[in-house]
């Protein structure tokens, strides 16, 4: 759940391109010194769960914050915080980045969670390795609620297709 890396970026020179991270980074300046810029996540993601492509300065708006770090200078940067760090050109830099909460959010731990769970009941409960009953569809989920989504329609063939505009949940059929 913690990890830990450290940069060494000769002066003058940029370590990486302009990215966000899937983590929560703290960055701890020890040699040397960094200018950093931070910018607004131009992909539009709040609290990603993969880092980003590199991108390009015509990618990025207008910097939000941009500070240089020195020896004993701590930053926090937020997942999906867009970020370029380029060393001072008299001298290099070196920092220790601390990551916190990569692959930690609530999802990820549904995603082990209830697949591991589910081999569970199938290997302890029988009901669980029973057939579906050949008209389920007809009495289960969306099929038979108020609800009005898009959806998918099975005509008669089985060939199916999209419903652009919203119609109501009797009319749909879904299938696993």
């Amino acid at each position: 759940m913690v990890g830990s890396n450290c940069y060494w970026t000769p002066g003058g020179t940029q370590g990486f391109a302009p990215h966000f991270d899937d983590i929560e980074a703290f960055l701890l300046q020890t040699e040397g010194a960094k200018r950093w810029r931070l910018y607004d996540n131009p992909a539009g993601q709040s609290l990603p769960t993969q880092s980003s492509p590199n991108f390009t300065d015509a990618d990025l708006g207008d910097c939000n914050l941009e500070i240089v770090l020195e020896p004993g200078d701590l930053m926090y940067m937020p997942r999906g915080t867009v970020h370029q760090g380029v060393a001072m050109e008299d001298t290099h830099s070196l920092h220790v980045t601390v990551s916190t909460y990569q692959c930690n959010a609530w999802g990820h731990l549904l995603q082990k969670a209830v697949p591991a769970a589910l081999q569970i009941a199938m290997e302890e409960d029988e009901e669980f390795r029973q057939g579906l009953p050949v008209d389920f569809l007809s009495y289960t989920g969306v099929v038979n609620s108020d609800a009005v989504t898009g959806c998918i329609v099975l005509q008669h063939g089985g060939s199916a297709h999209a419903q652009k505009e919203p119609q109501p949940a009797q009319q749909c059929c879904f299938t696993p």
